[in-house]
Order: C-alpha cells, then structure tokens, then sequence
C-alpha cells in the first residue's frame, strides 16, 4: 500500500531509517483510516513515544499518497507524550571517556560528536579528502538536511585527528576517514556499539552516541553567548526550535545558581 512512499525513503534516507518505515508501516497495511486504528496503536504495550513514531510515519505515508487523512491527523496532534528531562553530560564524565577509551578510532569518533557536534552517521561518512588539517576544518557531505556543512576542528579534535590519523591501527586507507577491515565505511551501528560498550566499561553507562551531540549543543550555545542561530548552524538544523531541543542545562551548572539563592 505504501510502495511508492518506501520507495522515496529508501532513496533519501539511510538504510535503517528506512527498514525501521517499511517494518512500521507493515501493521497499517490494509487497515482502516479511522480512529480506531489510531485507538489500536494506543492500546499497545509500547511507550508513548513510540506509538506517536508509529502515527506520525502512517500519516506520512498517507499524506504522500494524497490520502485524505485530516481527522486522524487531527487527533493524533492532540495527543501529549511526557518529554523527558534534558540534562547536558556533565564535562568531567565526557572527557574522562574521551581520555580513557584507549581505541583511537572511537576516540576520535567521540571526539567528533562532542566538539563538533555530528550525527554518528555523518561521523562515519566522512571523506578523507575534505578534511582540512591546514586550515582545521573539514565538511560533511549531504548531512540530514542534504546540506554540506563546514565544521571546524579545535585545538582538541585536532589532537584526536592526529592521534588516528598516525595510529598503527589504521591499516586500511581509502576514501573514508573511517575504512572498514573492507575497504568501505564504517555502519553506524559498529559505532554505536563500541561508544556504547566503552562508557559503559569507564563507569558511564548513561552516556551514548547522541548524549555527546546534545554535550556539544549545549556547550557551543554557552560559550557563543546564547547566540540560537549560530548554535543551528553548527548542529546542523535547518529549524531554530530543533536546536532548542538539543540545548540543555548541566547539572553542576543548575547547581551553581541554586547555591547562589
């Protein structure tokens, strides 16, 4: 029923993303454009976010299709999810992982997020040859919002490029600034797993891939003087209230003011 729909995610989004639509979209197959459908997904043993992913991806489908679905829409708008506190990884924990994760691939790839702010898709696209080290910067190729985007590397992140770049343990050169044992790039999923288990054996089981994103977020909206525009501008987003999103407080920096009272 949504062929033609899969068939653009598949084109413009990676891989997973678009396992992830066709698996989601395979519960709507053949059922009503009603509430009660809506009603169905409700019920599930699922949380609330996932149910709202599960009506926003039908919706979709249904609207590139030019499928009238207004009063679904509409009710699936009204629904509330609790949003979860946003709480910035504290710097000590970030650069005690970053310190000690002793592989100098998922150093750097740490490094990347956390200072510069990237997806860990965009981490493992990088190409060899639009990295800068001159003239510390590098680009991202056709980034989420099929953008190119100019990053910059800071005396740290270059300390990190530097250390890769020489390590004994980067045999494969190639086209990435990542090569798999292959030849090819990295899966994101490699990635995840590795910061994953290296945070986890550092004693910092809450911290993922993302976490660093948000750190970075975070941190450049600080020191830019609470500058937004700017902020989406490294981060990558094309919307001010996405950066919103990313953007928040430490808890030792919350603690400070509250001291002050």
């Amino acid at each position: 029923m949504f062929e033609k729909f899969l068939e653009e995610i598949e084109i413009s989004r990676e891989r997973k993303t678009f396992l992830q639509y066709r698996r989601i979209l395979q519960f709507f197959d053949g059922k009503e454009i009603s509430i009660e459908t809506v009603k169905e997904i409700m019920a599930m043993d699922i949380s609330m976010n996932t149910k709202k992913q599960y009506l926003s991806t039908w919706i979709r489908a249904l609207k590139f299709d030019g499928i009238d679905c207004s009063s679904v829409a509409k009710f699936v708008k009204n629904l509330r999810t609790q949003e979860k506190a946003n709480i910035s990884p504290e710097k000590d924990d970030v650069e005690h992982v970053i310190t000690f994760i002793k592989d100098p691939k998922i150093k750097l790839a740490v490094g990347l997020m956390s200072y510069a702010g990237l997806r860990i898709n965009e981490v493992t696209g990088i190409i060899m040859e639009d990295v800068d080290l001159k003239n510390n910067r590098f680009v991202i190729r056709q980034t989420k919002n099929h953008t190119d985007r100019v990053c910059c590397i800071s005396p740290k992140l270059r300390k990190l490029f530097l250390y890769w770049l020489n390590s004994p343990q980067r045999q494969k050169r190639g086209v990435f600034l990542f090569n798999s044992p292959h030849g090819d790039k990295y899966s994101t999923s490699y990635f995840k797993d590795a910061v994953k288990k290296w945070c986890k054996k550092l004693g910092h089981e809450h911290l993922h891939c993302h976490a660093f994103r948000h750190y970075f977020a975070t941190n450049f909206y600080q020191s830019s003087g609470s500058n937004i525009a700017l902020t989406a501008k490294a981060c990558g987003h094309k919307s001010i209230n996405t950066t919103m999103k990313y953007i928040a407080t430490s808890v030792s920096d919350m603690a400070s003011v509250v001291n002050k009272i």
